[in-house]
């Protein structure tokens, strides 16, 4: 598939030697070559690392957007960035040079074969050069779960009551 925003594919031999770095929507032609991925582009490389640093700061997905497409910054389709292209991205595991083979696909419409064991995917740390830090990465998400909560009702009726009360 397609290298994430800030990574690329690199083309390597049968040895590990590097042939090329492919350009989007090149295939490798040789089946014993493999394909691996590298930083990308340094100022794709610096944009990353500048929206999970705001993230972990506690600017939210909407603003990281905005910000972005206020300095003229386009996302991998060469479209204007959105809050749900940033929230992809600052879950992505990849940014920490981690990979996850055998994910199940959420979409997938196929029913687990009776009497199947159930496959867990495997997680491989450190399969590429990171972009983030697991440190940062980690702090990201924190703030991101933070902003995602929602408040309780006893919550809720306190911020109605302040607001019924001001105005």
């Amino acid at each position: 598939g397609p290298a994430p925003y800030g990574l690329s594919r690199l083309l390597v031999d049968a040895s590990g030697s590097p042939r090329q770095v492919l350009k989007p929507g090149e295939r490798k032609s040789i089946s014993t070559d493999r394909v691996r991925l590298v930083l990308g582009p340094p100022d794709e490389v610096a944009v990353v690392r500048w929206m999970f640093k705001q993230s972990a700061s506690g600017v939210s997905s909407v603003d990281i957007a905005r910000r972005l497409n206020g300095r003229g910054k386009r996302n991998a389709q060469g479209r204007p960035w959105s809050a749900c292209t940033v929230n992809h991205m600052l879950s992505d595991l990849r940014y920490t040079g981690t990979t996850v083979y055998g994910r199940p696909n959420p979409r997938a419409l196929i029913k687990p074969e009776p009497g199947k064991p159930k496959r867990e995917p495997i997680r491989v740390d450190h399969a590429f050069p990171a972009i983030v830090t697991q440190e940062l990465f980690q702090k990201t998400q924190s703030q991101r779960k933070l902003r995602a909560r929602r408040p309780t009702d006893d919550e809720l009726l306190g911020m109605l009551r302040s607001l019924w009360e001001r105005e």
